[in-house]
């Protein structure tokens, strides 16, 4: 079951806690219940364990695909076991994503590996992969499969 990205917010609660596989604009897919949507950027958290959760941001989802609709409770209680810890990484101020942005420019130019900083934010790595915020591994795309999966792992790194 596909449904449009562009809904009403009140709908979207209606998704917390089905599980999906999201298609990834660097041709990926992502499987796990969702955790969360933000109503005002369509970001989806989901969670495909215990402990792993994924933010992946509207502009790299290019599919969703509901697997199951009904959540049951032990998954609900699953979700629900999150600890802040996992999210230490999110902020709400464009601050946050601007030190990100920072890290990773830092990290690759450690690496000698060229960066550029596009006027609207994206940054274009070896040339050939544009990162869009929150400059993380899926919102990385190229043409280039090789090249993406090499600076995807290396964005990995970055602590």
């Amino acid at each position: 079951y596909l449904f449009s990205l562009k809904m009403e917010k009140k709908s979207l609660l209606s998704y917390l806690g089905k599980k999906v596989q999201i298609k990834v604009i660097n041709g990926t897919d992502e499987t796990g219940r969702i955790f969360t949507i933000d109503p005002e950027t369509f970001n989806f958290i989901i969670c495909s364990s215990k402990s792993q959760y994924t933010l992946l941001p509207y502009s790299s989802i290019t599919k969703v695909i509901i697997l199951e609709e009904d959540a049951g409770c032990s998954s609900i209680t699953q979700i629900n076991e999150l600890d802040s810890k996992h999210f230490s990484f999110f902020t709400s101020s464009n601050e946050g994503s601007h030190m990100t942005k920072e890290a990773l420019v830092k990290h690759f130019k450690k690496l000698r590996i060229p960066v550029e900083i596009k006027a609207n934010g994206d940054v274009i790595i070896a040339g050939s992969v544009t990162c869009k915020p929150p400059y993380g591994p899926h919102t990385c795309h190229s043409t280039n499969d090789i090249i993406l999966g090499r600076i995807q792992n290396l964005i990995m790194e970055i602590k």
